[in-house]
C-alpha cells in the first residue's frame, strides 16, 4: 500500500548558530520531556514544512521555522523537502532539485505538486465562489492532533481552514470515502460544462433570432433558370458579390452581438463586486478604534492594519476602473455595429444600382424576383446549419451532464453510506468505552460529522476516540486513503486521573491504523512499554542545540544554495 513516512527532520537558525536533527522510526515515536522544551514545536514542524501551518505557534516558532526540511519516503521513494518561509524546494535521495515553488494555494506553489505525488487534486469553492484547488493541509487533517487547539474541536489544527465554507463537514466525508475524489471530479466537469454550455445557448438564441428576421412574406420557389439565361449571365458576378458580403455583414453582426452581451454581463457582475468591497471598506472604517476585527461572514479575527484599509480601497478603484474599461469596450462594439450597419445600407444602394437589370421580365416573374427566392433559401440553409451544429455541441455537452449526474447518484448509494456510517458508529461506541466516555448520547454517534456535546476531562478522551474511529473507517472504506504519519501532541489533558492516563497513552499506541507511522508527543510515557523510539528533550525554552549546528548547517546550506541557483 502506498504510504507517507517521515525518516528525518531537519531544523535549522541560521542566526542562533542553532539546529536539530530527529530521526524516527517508521513504526512508533515518542518524544517526551518536561512543559517549553520544545515538543510541540519541533511536532508543528513536520506538517508546516509540507505548506500546512498549525493554527498557533509557541513563542519561540520563528527560531524554530526558520529553515526546516523533511526527508520522508512516498511509494518506497525517498525524497527531502525544504522549506525557508514561503519558499519550498524537493529533492531526490541524491539530493537533486527536482522542482522549487513559491507559496502553498497560488499558482506554481508546492500545493500543486503535493495534489500529484498525495493524489488529492480536489478542487472546492471558496467564499468568494472562486473555484480552488485544496492546499495540503485539507489532506493532513486526519493525521495531526495539536495540543493548542485539537483538544477542543475536532480537525481545527491548521491555520486557514475557514476559507472553504463547510469545509468539515465536506473533509469528513472526502476522508471516510462518502464522497471519494471521483465525487469531486464529477463535481469540477459539472461546474465546467455549467460554465461552458451558456454561451452556446446564448450563441444558439442569437441565430434562432437571425432565422426569425429572415422569414418573410416574399415567395420561395423553384424554377428553371435556363429560361433567363440571357438575363441572368451579366448579373451573376454582381449578385454573388453582393451575396458574399451579406452573409459576411450576418456573420460579424452575430459575433458582435455576442461580444456585446458578454461584456454587458462582465460590466454588471465588476459593479457588484465594487459595491461589496466599498460596503467592506465602510465596515473596516467604522471599526479603525479596534486593532482585529472579526469577518461578519465567516467570523475570523482579521488585524485592522492601515495597510489592510488602503488594500481594500485599491480593490474598489480596481473594480470601478474595471467597469469603466468595460463600458468604453461596450461603446467600442456599438460604434463598430453602427459602422457595419452603414456598410449594410452601402451595399443596398449598389443593389439599386441593379435595378434595371432586374425589372426585366420573363411571364409574371422578374429576375429581382428569382434571385430573392434563391437568396432566401440559402440564406435560411446556413442559419438551419448553424443551428444544427450548435444543437449537436449542446446535446453532446447535456449528454455527458447526464452521464456525470447519474455516477454521482451511484457514488451517493444509501446502503454504501449507511454502511460507512454504521462502521464509524460502532468504532466509535467501542472507544468511548475503551476510554471510559459515557456522556456521549447514541445520537452523536451516528455520523461523523455530528459533534460530540460533552465537556471536561471528557471532552478531549472523547475527541480521541472519533479522531481514531474515523482513521479506521478511512482504513476501511476509502478508495483515496494514503496512510501518513499521525502526529498527536499532549493527548493527557484536563488533567486525568491515573487510570485514565493508562488508558489514553495505551489507546493512542495500541489502537493507531495499520501501516500509520505514530509520532506522540507527551510529559512522559508512564511506564508503558512499546515498540519504536523515544526521542527525550531536556533543555527548557530551546529545542534547537549547538551540537547539530555543525551537521544540519551544511546540509540545509547545500539544499537552499541548489534551490536559489535552480
Amino acid at each position: 500500500m502506498k504510504k507517507l513516512t517521515f525518516k528525518t527532520l531537519y531544523l535549522l537558525s541560521k542566526k542562533a548558530q542553532r539546529a536539530r536533527k530527529i530521526e524516527f522510526d517508521p513504526e512508533v515515536n515518542v518524544i517526551t520531556g518536561d512543559n517549553d522544551t520544545g515538543k510541540s514545536s519541533l511536532l508543528k514542524s513536520l506538517y508546516h514544512t509540507f505548506g500546512a501551518s498549525p493554527i498557533r505557534t509557541p513563542s519561540n516558532w520563528e527560531e524554530t521555522s526558520e529553515i526546516s526540511a523533511v526527508e520522508f519516503e512516498l511509494e518506497k521513494a525517498t525524497y527531502i523537502l525544504l522549506r525557508h518561509k514561503t519558499m519550498f524546494a524537493l529533492f531526490d535521495k541524491k539530493k537533486r532539485l527536482l522542482g522549487k515553488y513559491e507559496g502553498v494555494g497560488r499558482e506554481g506553489g508546492v500545493g500543486a505538486i503535493f495534489a500529484d505525488m498525495f493524489g488529492f487534486k480536489i478542487q472546492m469553492q471558496d467564499k468568494r465562489g472562486k473555484s480552488r484547488l485544496l492546499p495540503p493541509s485539507y489532506f493532513f487533517l486526519p493525521f495531526f492532533v495539536d495540543q493548542d487547539s485539537g483538544w477542543h474541536k475536532l480537525w481545527e489544527s491548521f491555520e486557514g481552514l475557514q476559507q472553504f465554507s463547510d469545509y468539515k463537514t465536506m473533509m469528513i466525508n472526502y476522508h471516510i470515502g462518502i464522497l471519494p475524489k471521483r465525487y469531486f471530479d464529477i463535481k469540477q466537469r459539472i461546474d465546467e460544462i455549467g460554465r461552458d454550455i451558456e454561451p452556446v445557448k446564448v450563441e444558439r438564441n442569437i441565430v434562432v433570432e437571425a432565422q426569425k428576421r429572415f422569414k418573410t412574406n416574399g415567395a420561395i420557389f423553384d424554377m428553371d433558370l435556363n429560361a433567363f439565361k440571357h438575363e441572368t449571365q451579366s448579373l451573376v458576378s454582381a449578385c454573388q458579390s453582393l451575396r458574399e458580403k451579406e452573409e459576411k455583414y450576418k456573420t460579424a453582426l452575430s459575433e458582435l452581438e455576442k461580444q456585446r452581451f458578454m461584456l454587458q454581463r462582465q460590466a454588471e457582475i465588476a459593479e457588484t463586486a465594487r459595491v461589496e468591497l466599498e460596503k467592506d471598506h465602510k465596515y473596516v472604517l467604522a471599526q479603525t478604534s479596534k486593532g482585529n476585527i472579526e469577518c461578519p461572514t465567516c467570523g475570523t479575527e482579521f488585524q485592522n492594519a492601515i495597510t489592510k484599509r488602503f488594500k481594500l480601497v485599491e480593490d474598489v478603484e480596481m473594480c470601478h476602473k474595471l467597469v469603466l474599461d468595460l463600458c468604453e469596450q461596450q461603446k467600442g462594439i456599438e460604434h463598430k455595429i453602427s459602422d457595419l450597419n452603414e456598410s449594410c445600407y452601402q451595399n443596398q444602394k449598389e443593389l439599386s444600382d441593379l435595378q434595371t437589370l432586374l425589372e426585366a421580365r420573363q411571364g409574371d416573374l422578374t429576375l429581382k424576383d428569382i434571385i430573392g427566392s434563391e437568396s432566401k433559401k440559402e440564406v435560411r440553409r446556413l442559419l438551419r446549419a448553424d443551428v444544427e451544429r450548435i444543437e449537436s455541441i449542446i446535446g453532446k455537452l447535456q449528454l455527458e451532464l447526464d452521464g456525470l449526474k447519474a455516477e454521482r447518484l451511484q457514488i451517493q448509494e444509501k446502503s454504501r453510506i449507511q454502511r460507512i456510517n454504521n462502521s464509524y458508529s460502532q468504532k466509535l461506541r467501542d472507544f468511548l468505552t475503551a476510554l471510559d466516555v459515557s456522556t456521549v448520547s447514541q445520537t452523536q454517534c451516528e455520523k461523523p460529522t455530528s459533534k460530540l456535546n460533552t465537556a471536561g476531562s471528557d471532552l478531549p478522551r472523547a475527541l480521541l476516540a472519533q479522531y481514531y474511529s474515523i482513521l479506521h473507517v478511512m482504513a476501511e472504506f476509502s478508495p483515496d486513503y494514503l496512510p501518513c504519519p499521525l502526529i498527536v501532541d499532549s493527548p493527557l489533558q484536563q488533567d486525568p486521573d491515573y487510570k485514565n492516563i493508562k488508558k489514553i497513552m495505551q489507546f493512542v499506541l495500541e489502537k493507531r491504523p495499520k501501516n500509520c507511522q505514530l509520532i506522540l508527543g507527551t510529559v512522559e510515557t508512564h511506564g508503558l512499554k512499546y515498540p519504536g523510539k523515544t526521542i527525550e528533550l531536556a533543555t527548557k525554552h530551546r529545542v534547537l542545540n549547538d551540537q547539530d549546528f555543525k551537521i544540519v548547517n551544511p546540509l540545509l546550506t547545500e539544499l537552499l544554495d541548489k534551490t536559489l541557483m535552480g
